[in-house]
């Protein structure tokens, strides 16, 4: 996993999110409990 050291441009809305990665929100927090996806600041 990549890690980021620059901050953000800016942050996105779940909605926005899951239009451009084309997952479901389910599968979003799935993924960031199995550490697999960014978790929300």
């Amino acid at each position: 996993m990549a890690e980021f050291t620059d901050p953000p441009e800016r942050l996105l809305k779940l909605a926005e999110v899951t239009r451009r990665v084309g997952l479901g929100k389910s599968m979003i927090y799935r993924l960031i409990v199995q550490g697999r996806f960014s978790a929300p600041l």
